[in-house]
């Protein structure tokens, strides 16, 4: 049966590029540069007093974790709208990463 409502779709990601700093939303550059400059690239070697704001903080914990986190209220929201909805989604240069074949 065809279904109209909201689907939410998790698209599996090359694992090598899961979990790179870069990968932070809206990390300040000076906060990039500092974790450059000691050699860290992936999140598990971010250290703590980096002082991540708490979106940034909560993609940290998923990218470790590996889980898909979704925040409450998104239900709601996403039954609010008119569906079906459509949508065009350009990738940002700094999400683009193969798709991992499962």
């Amino acid at each position: 049966m065809f279904s109209c409502g909201p689907q939410l779709k998790v698209l599996p990601r090359h694992p090598a590029l899961i979990t790179r700093c870069w990968k932070i939303p809206k990390l300040h550059y000076k906060k990039l540069e500092r974790l450059s400059k000691n050699g860290i690239v992936d999140v598990s070697q971010v250290p703590d007093d980096l002082n991540l704001n708490e979106i940034q903080e909560r993609a940290k914990q998923a990218m470790l974790s590996g889980e898909t986190i979704v925040a409450p209220g998104l239900d709601a929201a996403l039954r609010s709208m008119e569906w079906p909805c459509h949508y065009l989604e350009i990738p940002n240069s700094n999400d683009v990463s193969p798709p991992v074949e499962r």
